[in-house]
């Protein structure tokens, strides 16, 4: 569902822990494309590692649409 708001040009901001976060900026077929700041990198990770990833967060996200 994240990926709507993703396809709409507003980046997610997704915890990855209880201190940790990543921005979700992009996406294709079977990837997502992260920023990390924390790793000062963006990269790709699988749909099926991020949802994993996420789930162990409590998958809290945050965005924004702009009207």
């Amino acid at each position: 569902e994240i990926l709507f708001y993703v396809s709409q040009g507003s980046p997610v901001f997704a915890m990855t822990g209880s201190n940790d976060a990543v921005l979700v900026v992009g996406y294709d077929s079977s990837n997502v494309v992260i920023s990390d700041p924390a790793m000062g990198m963006t990269y790709r990770k699988s749909l099926d590692d991020a949802d994993k990833m996420f789930e162990a967060a409590g998958n809290v996200f945050f965005t924004y649409l702009v009207k």
